[in-house]
């Protein structure tokens, strides 16, 4: 079907016959109208699959046909019959009207008429394709060519070279834009390094770096309320009065199906140095007098450069607890590999200028959590002065106020703004109506009833198709230019450097929303509020100093040590290789666990990471302490070892030997004798009487019973 040949435009001719018959409006090419191209290379890709063709469409029909044409080239490496067919398939399946009325199925029938596919794999095809669109546009003038690269980065550097040698325009006046898809680079130096291979071919002006968070309808909102209500909100807008900002990200999903990139990046490279960054710099940036491209783009970079650098000790970082299974499957490893990478993060950051100074902006995003919500919450100070008359604020009791730019929501189809009512009515910005529908009670994240808030409704319209308008028509303001992108790097590479060895802390949906995850400012540091194990005083002061003095070994054994999450990652790295090692010389591994909160991160990191790897069907586990309830009492130690760790891995049933603590007599009874009973099971067992390895808690509680102060060795 597009296929521009003969018997095309014959076939064309027919239908264009038919559809005048039908009643179907027919869109006739007057040989002077000016023609735009636009060439989208990976077009059969998810991407252009999911969002780049019908974002295309939509900016084919706000485009007034008889000023401009345009026309669409899908490229991709695949021969032309193979191409050629994908990419009919798709733009039959992919694009549509939303509504199915006459206008739109005209325009829908003229933009298919108006897509050709082209191999582009060797210089040659680009040479071939980009001398067609300058013969096609030989009797008209040519607008001007759009490469969109919707391709993994590696690709950048060829493909926009064969752009500069031989698919430049030949008229000065036809002007050249090119868009890439992120990731820009993984660090400061491979950004830089990928910055200059474009820059050798392509003029900065020429440049178009997408990120399809700007696009997106919640967030366009960010400056233009500012700016409509800057003389409000401006006085107010600084560290005397406002307390703190919050940028989220949370999703529902997980990454399967994307591991072998993800992996790569992690959640802070893939969503807070470029997203949620660019939204800190709408909600903190200078508002000019002026929202012109040139202007924004100035007042960003203005504001990025005074933002500090953030640290490791500045963002706590975690991992649901099925990634490493599903990364070690995906993506074929070897056994015993492990990754660091993590899916949840928060960072503090702080902005050295005197309006923000001393400010905390709290930047938050995970996947697999148990709400898909993003949001910007900005929270003033309770002795903020209500900016209203003294009979107001006693209504209002000028109590803390807020403002909310909730960007997504499950089950929302408009982003919204929230209002605190103690702030006079707001001037609202086209495309901004009051909204007395909203579903305020789902928020939980706000803690506060909807009648303390005005709520406004943005209109919707997809990020893609608002991002691809800004750059046919040159609007630069929400794509990130060579200075901003750096700027952006230079704020968390070094935080990215120091959390290469961080164990992230290993989370399921359900404990997301328990606390697990929660964290707090203390000063300029960021720390989670539930700690991971439990030492008490007694082992610092007086066991702790006893081996000082000898940190590699205690007992003529190997002593791990450090803090939590470093030592739990060396610890279960061990058990992992005593595990294989014993199971290849004697067949089994026996292997005892304390009780409490002590193990309860290394179960998880077992589970998680050693879940695949692990001999767990030659290996029996035994327990070195148990608490005095039964078994299925949330208190108990075998409850525990359990929920985090035995659920989670294939183990025969009868590999695993609780304590017995409730027998004929009852519950812990000592006429049962169950310390001797247990003693008898190990004897049974164990070869020569000794396990392969034994975990202890760092403390013992008075409910715990400690069975093996007699048990063997």
């Amino acid at each position: 079907m597009y296929l521009r040949t003969r018997w095309k435009r014959v076939f064309l001719l027919g239908i264009g016959i038919f559809l005048v018959l039908l009643g179907f409006k027919t869109y006739a090419l007057d040989e002077q109208t000016p023609v735009a191209n636009v060439v989208l290379i990976g077009a059969t890709g998810d991407l252009a699959k999911k969002y780049l063709w019908q974002g295309f469409f939509n900016l084919f029909r706000g485009v007034k046909q008889n000023s401009l044409d345009l026309h669409f080239t899908g490229g991709t490496r695949l021969p032309f019959n193979t191409g050629n067919e994908q990419l009919t398939k798709i733009l039959q399946d992919s694009v549509n009207c939303q509504a199915r009325d006459e206008e739109c199925l005209d325009s829908l029938h003229a933009f298919l008429d108006r897509v050709d596919y082209a191999q582009l794999k060797t210089a040659d095809h680009y040479r071939d394709l980009c001398t067609s669109l300058t013969d096609g546009a030989s009797s008209r003038r040519e607008e001007g060519r759009i490469f969109y690269l919707s391709v993994p980065p590696f690709a950048y550097p060829e493909i926009v070279e064969h752009i500069n040698q031989v698919c430049r325009p030949p008229d000065p006046r036809t002007w050249l834009k090119v868009v890439l898809e992120k990731p820009f680079g993984s660090s400061l130096n491979s950004a830089q390094e990928l910055s200059v291979q474009l820059s050798k071919h392509l003029k900065e002006e020429e440049i178009y770096r997408i990120d399809h968070y700007l696009g997106k309808p919640g967030v366009r909102t960010i400056l233009p309320f500012r700016h409509s209500n800057r003389d409000v909100l401006d006085p107010l807008w600084n560290h005397k009065y406002i307390d703190y900002i919050e940028i989220a990200m949370k999703e529902t999903l997980d990454v399967k199906g994307r591991l072998s990139f993800y992996d790569k990046y992690g959640v802070i490279r893939d969503v807070m140095q470029n997203h949620l960054t660019e939204i800190l710099g709408l909600v903190a940036m200078e508002i000019p007098n002026d929202l012109n491209p040139a202007s924004v783009q100035k007042s960003k970079v203005d504001l990025f450069k005074d933002v500090l650098p953030v640290t490791s000790s500045q963002s706590v970082i975690g991992q649901y607890e099925n990634y490493a299974r599903e990364w070690m499957e995906e993506t074929n490893q070897n056994p015993g590999n492990v990754t660091f990478t993590p899916t949840f993060a928060a960072s503090i950051l702080f902005i050295n200028n005197q309006r923000w100074r001393g400010v905390p902006f709290v930047l938050m995003s995970g996947k697999k959590l148990l709400e898909k919500l993003s949001y910007v919450k900005v929270v003033f100070k309770n002795q903020a002065v209500c900016p209203t008359s003294v009979s107001w604020r006693k209504d209002s009791n000028c109590e803390a106020k807020q403002i909310v730019f909730v960007l997504s929501q499950s089950g929302s189809k408009y982003p919204h703004i929230l209002l605190s009512k103690s702030f006079p009515k707001p001037i609202l910005p086209r495309g901004i109506r009051e909204d007395k529908t909203f579903p305020m009670e789902e928020f939980q994240v706000f803690n506060r009833p909807l009648s303390d808030y005005r709520v406004y409704a943005a209109a919707s319209e997809d990020a893609y198709t608002s991002l691809i308008k800004d750059c046919f028509h040159g609007d630069r303001s929400n794509f990130v230019d060579t200075e901003r992108l750096m700027a952006s790097w230079v704020i968390w590479d070094n935080a990215l450097k120091g959390l290469q060895k961080v164990m992230p802390r290993i989370y399921s949906p359900l404990q997301s929303q328990t606390g697990w995850l929660n964290f707090e400012v203390k000063g300029q540091t960021l720390q989670y509020t539930v700690q991971e194990t439990h030492t008490d005083d007694y082992f610092q002061s007086s066991l702790a100093s006893s081996y000082e003095a000898d940190s590699s070994y205690f007992r003529n054994q190997p002593l791990y040590h450090g803090n939590a999450e470093t030592t739990i990652e060396d610890l279960a790295k061990s058990i992992f290789e005593v595990a294989v090692s014993t199971v290849e010389s004697k067949g089994k591994f026996h292997i005892a666990f304390p009780g409490g909160n002590s193990p309860k991160t290394l179960f998880s990191l077992l589970a998680s990471r050693y879940r695949v790897s692990f001999p767990w069907e030659n290996t029996h586990i035994w327990m070195v302490d148990e608490r005095c309830v039964p078994r299925a009492d949330p208190r108990s130690n075998f409850n525990s070892l359990q929920e985090l760790l035995l659920r989670h891995i294939a183990i025969p049933h009868f590999n695993v030997h609780p304590m017995p603590t409730e027998l004929i007599n009852g519950l812990c009874n000592p006429e049962d004798k169950g310390p001797q009973v247990y003693a008898a099971e190990m004897s049974r067992h164990l070869e020569r009487e000794r396990l392969d390895f034994v975990v202890l808690g760092s403390a013992w509680m008075d409910t715990r019973r400690p069975y093996f102060q007699r048990a063997p060795h």
